[in-house]
């Protein structure tokens, strides 16, 4: 059964990495580019509640934002960096794993760029 979940999972994760939304590569290639003391309201990495197997960074509205050089830190150390997830599993975070823009535990949009203001470009569910 476990088997038959893990295959079913696995499948929905392959959909959200076809789509255009930024995978952990993506974004810290796009980070890359950006002038590196430029503030950024995207906070720290974990699992994300939505599918435990993807990222999600924290939004920082309510804090001081953070430089690109910060976030882009944050970015490669969750590279193949192992989080638990909100309900228990154990997932490594590889380039391909799409991200999200959410606190721990929450849900939020997905990461589709960044503009060369720092703005993250974002895509709410329907």
């Amino acid at each position: 059964m476990q088997q038959f979940i893990d295959q079913l999972l696995q499948g929905f994760q392959d959909e959200r990495k076809a789509s255009p939304q930024f995978s952990l590569n993506d974004l810290i290639d796009r980070l890359e580019e950006l002038p590196q003391d430029m503030p950024i309201l995207l906070g720290d990495a974990d699992s994300y509640r939505g599918y435990y197997s993807d990222l999600a960074f924290a939004p920082l509205y309510d804090t001081e934002p953070r430089t690109v050089k910060e976030a882009l830190d944050a970015a490669e150390d969750a590279h193949g960096k192992t989080f638990e997830g909100y309900k228990g599993g154990e997932f490594t975070m590889e380039g391909d794993t799409p991200v999200w823009y959410s606190h721990y535990g929450s849900c939020g949009p997905a990461i589709m760029g960044i503009t060369d203001e720092g703005e993250i470009l974002l895509q709410y569910d329907d």
